[in-house]
């Protein structure tokens, strides 16, 4: 799950999310 959320931090960064507490949150909310 780590893993998973990390790869995810790096998609939504990439994918132009700059904001870090929306990029912190969203995987949380999905869990």
């Amino acid at each position: 799950a780590g893993v998973g959320l990390g790869i995810d931090r790096l998609v939504m960064i990439m994918c132009g999310k700059s904001s870090i507490r929306e990029v912190v949150l969203f995987p949380a909310m999905r869990e």
